[in-house]
């Protein structure tokens, strides 16, 4: 069995937040603590962010994850 920890907040709150790094510093927080609770489980799957929609681009991605997986990978080497 597996568990999905997703982190679904692209346009949750408003207009600004439909870029994966609007967020970015709650994201990062967010992961280092589940990780960090987590790290002895081996069946984790890290969702890092979902449908990124207005003018997010492909590089405000690669940014984000460039920036997001190195803390998950700090704790936990799940998916």
């Amino acid at each position: 069995m597996y568990v999905v920890i997703d982190w679904h907040m692209l346009g949750a709150e408003n207009d600004g937040d439909e870029n994966p790094l609007y967020y970015l510093e709650a994201s990062m927080d967010f992961f280092a603590k589940i990780t960090e609770l987590y790290k002895d489980n081996e069946n984790l799957l890290f969702e890092i962010m979902n449908e990124p929609c207005g003018d997010t681009t492909w590089q405000d991605c690669k940014d984000y994850a460039n920036k997001v997986i190195p803390v998950i990978r700090k704790n936990n080497d799940g998916i």
